[in-house]
């Protein structure tokens, strides 16, 4: 799972990582600023879940939201020291999905979010957050045990990192930048040959058709994105 995070008190920002870090091992945590920045991150990045923390005096927070549900329904979950009725409300006109009151426990917020995923039609996700497969290729984000046609694929733990980021978005663009940041690190954004080569790599161990390959597709200009066979284009 992907989850932007928008909150300026480091302490909930550690205690909301922690929370779904360990109830969604693998859970990639991405932090941003209200404005631009943060709205591209959510077209860059397709989050599954947005958490906001909330403040009624803020205006700029209630604008944010409000353009974010101009292009997407991607679930918000507000977090407020304001727990009047009017709060709440006001929170809810604007685009969130979900209002939790400061202070919570992690038991109260993971079973809100969890509560929150299923509504919005993305348990199917939830339950099978631990392994992945389609046709001949499995994955086990548990184990890390990466399968094609039963055959156990070695995989470097860099190559894993970039699958897994790969995996985890199956079916949608994930930009170059993103993987380089989430796999070796900001130092690393001007480095684009370490992903070209590690992409090439990753389509040999996983059987491939290195002229034509089904299972990780370049997106000119944008990045790369992982289907299944079937979804290949002829």
């Amino acid at each position: 799972m992907k989850a932007l995070l928008v909150e300026n008190d480091e302490e909930i920002v550690e205690n909301v990582s922690l929370c779904l870090q360990v109830r969604w091992p693998g859970t990639t945590i991405v932090s941003a600023s209200l404005g631009q920045k943060g709205i591209g991150l959510i077209e860059r990045e397709s989050p599954d879940l947005v958490i906001l923390d909330l403040d009624s005096s803020n205006e700029e927070r209630f604008e944010f939201m409000h353009e974010v549900r101009t292009f997407s329904d991607v679930p918000i979950v507000v977090l407020s020291e304001r727990d009047g009725d009017m709060d709440k409300a006001r929170g809810l006109e604007h685009g969130a999905d979900e209002y939790i009151t400061k202070p919570f426990s992690p038991i109260e917020f993971l079973a809100r979010v969890r509560a929150l995923l299923r509504r919005t039609n993305r348990a199917e996700f939830i339950e099978s957050d631990s392994f992945y497969s389609f046709g001949d290729f499995s994955i086990n984000f548990a184990t890390r045990e990466v399968r094609v046609s039963n055959d156990l694929i070695k995989l470097t733990p860099t190559e894993y990192k970039l699958l897994y980021q790969l995996v985890r978005n199956a079916g949608k663009v994930v930009s170059r930048q993103s993987l380089v940041e989430n796999v070796w690190g900001t130092d690393y954004l001007d480095q684009s040959d370490y992903l070209r080569k590690y992409i090439h790599r990753l389509r040999k161990k996983l059987h491939c058709d290195l002229n034509r390959p089904y299972r990780i597709l370049t997106e000119q200009g944008i990045g790369y994105r992982f289907i299944q066979k079937d979804m290949a284009t002829p």
